[in-house]
C-alpha cells in the first residue's frame, strides 16, 4: 500500500506541476487524469510505451464520452444501444470497449 501511495503522490505531483500560478484550470481534467494514470500504472502496470499511449488516449476519450447524464444515459437504457456503425454514439462506445479490451489482454 505504501508503494500505492508514493506513486499516487508522485503522479499527482507530476499533474499539478502543470498548473500555472493565477490561471484557472478544470479540476475535473486534473483528477481525472491522475486517476487515468493511476489505474494505468498501478492496475495494469503499464509506464510507458505505444500500449500505454493508445490505453490512455483510448481511455480518456471513452471518460470524456460519458462525462455528462445525456451521454451516459446510453449505459442504463436498453433502447438507446442501437449500434449504427462509428457514427452513433452507442457504436463509438462499442469500438472503443473492444479495442481497450484488445490492448489490455496483450
Amino acid at each position: 500500500m505504501q508503494a500505492y501511495g508514493e506513486l499516487i503522490c508522485n503522479i499527482a505531483e507530476q499533474v499539478a506541476s502543470k498548473w500555472e500560478l493565477q490561471q484557472v484550470f478544470s479540476m475535473r481534467e486534473s483528477t481525472q487524469e491522475i486517476s487515468l494514470k493511476v489505474i494505468l500504472q498501478a492496475v495494469f502496470g503499464l509506464y510507458e510505451g505505444e500500449r500505454y499511449s493508445r490505453l490512455e488516449r483510448l481511455l480518456g476519450s471513452l471518460m470524456e464520452s460519458l462525462n455528462s447524464p445525456s451521454k451516459s444515459s446510453m449505459l442504463f437504457f436498453q433502447f438507446l444501444q442501437i449500434d449504427l456503425g462509428a457514427w452513433s454514439p452507442w457504436g463509438k462506445f462499442i469500438k472503443q470497449r473492444e479495442e481497450i479490451y484488445e490492448l489490455l489482454l496483450a
